[in-house]
């Protein structure tokens, strides 16, 4: 048994990712006589579980306490490139900014907010989720405003906002750059898209290549009509009430 076990463990298709402050040729040897003389079965087709295209919204009475839910999910498709990747993390970052200064402060309707987004190099698209938590009789209401305000964004970004960004950006870099993590995460990435390690030496250009007209292009496919869920939970019936937003622990 443990045998059989050894044997499928052994012979799964595998890639291995050396990392080290030496020459390679001093492990290819090793590499070769270990790793690569092992016999391994061929790679199985693997399909990848894709949001579906379309527009879908839905309406459900599930929340025991007096608040509605809102989360909203979408993709855009989008090339993977180390620069469009760093665009779309500013465009992420200057998007959460803005929403939550429309919603919270401005409109003040919302006790929680959260906008996440990628650029999926597998799935060549733009992910992204929306959630917020508002008063049951105003989350249709917050989440048209959230609409408006993401198909407004890239005309609202300025030189100025991204410029910031940028500077957060390199000043982050100081710290990612001898993270092992980080760089093992990258060199996958590389290989994945290139074949050898270049993204390793060029990630120290890519501040340079942040421009505005860059990431306004990104903030414009953070949210897609064409491609987006939407939920919203409201208060079931009989729903307990719930402590006001300014006695319980916010999180923005």
């Amino acid at each position: 048994m443990l045998l059989t076990q050894w044997q499928q463990t052994v012979s799964a298709p595998v890639t291995y990712y050396l990392m080290a402050n030496e020459p390679a040729d001093r492990f290819l040897p090793l590499v070769e006589r270990y790793l690569a003389s092992l016999p391994r079965a061929t790679q199985p087709a693997i399909t990848q579980h894709l949001a579906l295209a379309g527009t879908r919204e839905s309406t459900v009475a599930l929340n025991i306490e007096p608040r509605s839910e809102v989360r909203a999910w979408s993709y855009t498709e989008q090339p993977w490139t180390p620069q469009a990747a760093v665009h779309v993390s500013i465009a992420r970052n200057l998007a959460n900014k803005y929403l939550k200064n429309s919603l919270r402060d401005e409109a003040l309707g919302i006790y929680r907010m959260r906008l996440d987004s990628e650029l999926a190099d597998k799935a060549q698209r733009i992910e992204a989720e929306i959630s917020f938590t508002a008063s049951p009789e105003r989350g249709h209401e917050l989440w048209q405003r959230a609409e408006q305000l993401l198909a407004n964004l890239p005309q609202r970004i300025t030189a100025d906002d991204v410029e910031q960004q940028r500077q957060q950006f390199i000043r982050a870099e100081q710290g990612r750059s001898n993270d092992f993590t980080t760089q093992q995460r990258r060199l996958i990435l590389s290989d994945r898209h290139y074949g050898d390690p270049r993204y390793l030496s060029e990630v120290s250009n890519l501040a340079q290549a942040v421009t505005l007209d860059g990431v306004r292009a990104m903030v414009s496919k953070l949210l897609n009509p064409a491609n987006r869920a939407l939920l919203l939970s409201l208060p079931r019936e009989g729903a307990e009430t719930a402590d006001s937003a300014t006695d319980g622990d916010v999180t923005l």
